[in-house]
């Protein structure tokens, strides 16, 4: 009996090992499961996404209630956990069919989300007085209605440039361009904000600048007619270095096709030739020219060209989101990185303003209302969150913390010019 029972001891570490293995080596799991409501079944499939290629590790929910399928994406480490949704709370009138998932440990990862019609709306958006209702009753399991407000009251001014501290997140690292250079915003900053400057004078457009993961690249503006030294600050720590060319110039009649991996592609107009600016190794390489043809990244790989194409079409290309623009109704469509995880942004323009809608890549048709703006040539994305400018506003969006404001310049009224950037660590 002793010896059956030292067995199934060690039996049971050896299963434990395993599900720890698979747990933090694996490439995630798959699974379905009931949670019981009153006389109703909600039945829950999880998906959990690890260390697969071009997926970012999360987990795919899908809730059907009343036989309506509710879509939820969840990016916090939950170190491959099971069964992550612990109960559901529901709610259904005339117009919306509501669903509440509530996590593990009691955790609050979104919004309440509603269905009306064909379209997804999340509480916080919608004007309801039966739905608030239901959100108030909601406060006993955890729902604060806080969690979703846009909170302005602590700022941090520097100029022509506010910050709401306390729309900032975690990890997240912005940089937004000046005349001389560019301001760093985020919370690893001793003041917020740091002030970078790159010129000696105040340069009103620079439209050979990128970032590259975290980093800030741009042309030496202070040169004339031509360049042979990029500029990088890093805007994690603030610390800056160059690249140069091996010895030739770049004209500024240039443009920036791309980023991928750790490199930036520029195009000089001028000479026809395709430089691979690459910011770890801090090379200028040529790797495109008229003989050769010029290449392009395209779903995943890259392609060569002819160089007058690229004169007469200027194509862009970014190695984690494609954009489509006019097409099927929409002003523009981002799809992001991701067969499981990526998602789809649609931009639907509605007298002068665009109303943004979402969509999980894995079922196209189930979009969510997010949020008006006015603008949307300066679009970020980071996993769950949609950077983008309103007015002279920079904010984010996400089903964790709703709709916010992370920064207010007065500039962007007289330079359109001017743009931020968003990169987390």
């Amino acid at each position: 009996m002793k010896r059956l029972f030292s067995t199934l001891v060690i039996l049971f570490l050896i299963y434990y090992a395993i599900e720890i293995f698979f747990n933090l080596f694996g490439v995630g799991h798959s699974l379905n499961y009931i949670i019981y409501k009153n006389d109703m079944n909600i039945t829950v499939e999880e998906e959990y996404v690890a260390r697969q290629k071009n997926e970012t590790n999360s987990y795919n929910i899908k809730i059907n209630y009343d036989g309506s399928d509710f879509y939820f994406n969840v990016f916090k480490n939950m170190y491959g956990a099971r069964k992550i949704v612990k109960d559901v709370i529901v709610y259904s009138d005339a117009q919306y069919k509501c669903v509440f998932p509530i996590f593990t440990n009691n955790s609050i990862l979104s919004d309440v989300l509603c269905l009306k019609g064909n379209t997804y709306y999340h509480a916080n958006s919608i004007n309801s007085k039966e739905v608030a209702s239901f959100i108030d009753g909601l406060e006993s399991k955890g729902y604060d209605k806080t969690q979703f407000v846009d909170d302005k009251s602590n700022t941090t001014v520097n100029g022509v440039l506010t910050v709401f501290e306390n729309n900032l997140v975690d990890n997240h690292f912005i940089s937004m361009n000046h005349y001389r250079g560019i301001f760093t915003i985020n919370k690893s900053n001793l003041k917020t904000v740091y002030v970078a400057r790159m010129f000696l004078t105040d340069i009103y457009r620079r439209d050979i600048s990128v970032l590259v993961n975290n980093f800030y690249v741009t042309a030496n503006y202070d040169q004339k007619f031509a360049f042979d030294k990029f500029l990088v600050v890093d805007i994690t720590n603030n610390r800056s270095f160059e690249i140069r060319t091996s010895g030739f110039l770049i004209d500024f009649d240039s443009y920036i096709q791309g980023v991928v991996g750790d490199s930036l592609y520029l195009f000089d107009k001028q000479s026809r030739k395709q430089y691979e600016i690459d910011v770890k190794k801090k090379t200028v390489v040529e790797v495109g020219n008229s003989d050769i043809g010029i290449r392009i990244y395209k779903n995943e790989v890259f392609e060569r060209v002819p160089a007058v194409d690229v004169l007469k079409n200027l194509p862009l290309f970014d190695g984690d989101v494609t954009s489509t623009f006019k097409t099927n109704g929409y002003e523009r469509i981002d799809t992001i990185i991701g067969e499981k995880t990526g998602y789809i942004y649609y931009f639907k323009k509605v007298n002068n303003e665009f109303e943004v809608y979402r969509a999980p890549k894995i079922d196209k048709d189930a979009k969510t209302y997010i949020f008006k703006t006015n603008k949307i040539d300066n679009i970020k994305y980071i996993d769950g969150f949609i950077y983008y400018t309103s007015g002279i506003e920079v904010k984010h969006y996400s089903d964790l913390l709703g709709e916010r404001t992370i920064a207010r310049n007065t500039e962007f009224d007289f330079n359109s010019s001017l743009y931020f950037n968003a990169y987390r660590k």
